[in-house]
């Protein structure tokens, strides 16, 4: 068993090397575009350990990026800050892998109370972080996204992984789902 130093240490290479594969893109891939019907998932593997990170434009969640001006838009709000706490719908990993949510968090403007200033002038944004232990991390084949069936706004999901098997990039486009996370 390694120590939680080394893991950390291990977890933050992993995210290195995904950044740095990221860097080498071209500028349009190398800077988070907020673009509306397109999200981001980021997805590390470390020994037990696997980190989803989910960043999307607001307006592709909930249908708009302003201050909740009425009851509905208080209640899409309150409705994506409770998701967000309990992903169960939104990913399913193999299985066998054994994975079990140990820590959710999520950001975003329109969560403060009350909403930051200046939202609703500029684009706004939902950045979340899932963290899972999984008891057979080698049993973890691939991620069944819900995404798309709970946000119907979604178009296109760019996927950039670190696992034991090696780095990838993918698109997952409606109506695909799972991302295999062994090598193609």
């Amino acid at each position: 068993m390694h120590s939680p130093r080394r893991r950390l240490a291990s977890f933050a290479a992993i995210l290195c090397l995904v950044a740095t594969a990221s860097a080498a893109d071209d500028v349009d891939n190398r800077q988070h575009a907020h673009v509306h019907g397109v999200a981001r998932i980021g997805i590390a593997v470390d020994h037990d350990l696997l980190t989803i990170q989910f960043e999307s434009p607001l307006d592709s969640v909930i249908g708009f990026e302003h201050r909740p001006n009425t009851p509905a838009e208080r209640a899409a709000v309150e409705a994506l800050q409770a998701r967000m706490k309990d992903p169960a719908d939104l990913f399913r990993m193999t299985p066998a892998a054994g994975c079990m949510l140990r820590k959710a968090t999520a950001e975003s403007a329109l969560f403060e109370a009350p909403p930051a200033e200046g939202v609703g002038e500029a684009h706004a944004d939902l950045d979340t972080s899932f963290e899972y232990r999984c008891a057979h991390v080698d049993a973890l084949a691939s991620i069944d996204v819900g995404l798309f069936d709970a946000y119907p706004r979604l178009q296109r999901i760019d996927v950039e992984a670190a696992t034991g098997s090696g780095q990838f990039k993918r698109d997952l486009r409606r109506p695909a789902r799972t991302i295999a996370l062994g090598r193609r």
